[in-house]
C-alpha cells in the first residue's frame, strides 16, 4: 500500500449515556490513493462538535487499515458528532445524541440543589435505592413537580428515605405522589411529616392509609353526613 490519502468512517457511533462508553464504537478505514489498506496510521478521535469532553481511548492504530475505537464515551448530554483524523486526513461522523445518564450515588453526593433540580425527569424515573438513599434534604426542597411525577411508577421508592428526608419534600409535592406510595410510609417517615405537609394530603391519599396510619397522624372520620 502507498501513502494514506483517505479516511472512511467504517463504524458510525451511535449515542448513549452521559459518562457512558457509546453504545456503538467507531471505526475508520485508511486507505491509499488506489484504494488500499494503509496499516500502521495513527487515527485521532476528538469531539467535532457540541459541548461535551471525549474519554476513552481516543488515539488508535489502524491495524490492517482499521483503526476500531473501544471506551470512547462523552461526559454530557446533547447532540455531537465526532472528528477523526491521521496526519492531515479527516473524517467527520452523523450527529449522535447523548443522554443524561443516572448519576450514581457518589455524584448525587457533590451535586448542588440547582444541579439537582436540573436532572431530567426521565432520568429520575430510574432512580434506584441507592440514590433516593444519598439525596438530601437540600436536594429534595429544590426537586421539580415533573421530577416528583417521574417518580410515580416508583412504587416503592419511598421505602428508601429517612425520615428526614420526607420531612423535606414540599406539600405541594407530596400531593403529588400516588395514593399506594403514601400508603407504603413507615411510621417513623408518617410521624416525620411536617403540619403543613399533613394538611396537603388529598383525599385519595388518606384512604390510602390503614386506620392505623390514620391514628397516627390524628386524621378523624369525616361526619356521616359527608362520608
Amino acid at each position: 500500500a502507498g501513502a494514506a490519502s483517505k479516511l472512511d468512517i467504517v463504524t458510525q457511533p451511535v449515542g448513549g449515556d452521559a459518562g457512558k462508553a457509546l453504545a456503538a464504537q467507531p471505526s475508520v478505514k485508511v486507505t491509499d490513493a488506489g484504494g488500499n489498506l494503509v496499516a500502521g496510521a495513527e487515527v485521532t478521535a476528538a469531539i467535532a462538535s457540541g459541548d461535551g469532553k471525549l474519554t476513552g481511548t481516543a488515539k488508535v492504530a489502524s491495524a490492517n487499515g482499521i483503526a476500531k475505537f473501544t471506551g470512547l464515551a462523552i461526559d454530557k448530554a446533547g447532540k455531537f458528532k465526532l472528528k477523526f483524523t491521521a496526519g492531515t486526513l479527516t473524517a467527520t461522523s452523523n450527529e449522535i445524541e447523548i443522554k443524561a445518564g443516572v448519576p450514581t450515588a457518589g455524584e448525587l453526593k457533590k451535586m448542588t440543589p440547582e444541579e439537582f433540580a436540573k436532572i431530567p425527569p426521565e432520568v429520575f424515573a430510574k432512580f434506584t435505592d441507592a440514590q433516593f438513599k444519598e439525596m438530601t434534604p437540600a436536594q429534595i426542597k429544590a426537586m421539580t413537580t415533573a421530577q416528583f411525577g417521574a417518580m410515580k411508577g416508583i412504587v416503592n421508592f419511598s421505602l428508601a428515605f429517612k425520615p428526614a428526608q420526607i420531612a423535606a419534600f414540599s406539600p405541594e409535592n407530596l400531593k403529588n405522589l400516588a395514593p399506594a406510595q403514601v400508603s407504603r410510609f413507615s411510621n417513623a417517615q408518617l410521624q416525620a411529616l411536617t403540619t403543613e405537609q399533613r394538611a396537603a394530603l388529598t383525599d385519595d391519599q388518606k384512604k390510602s392509609l390503614s386506620q392505623a396510619q390514620k391514628d397516627l397522624l390524628g386524621i378523624k372520620p369525616p361526619p356521616i353526613g359527608e362520608i
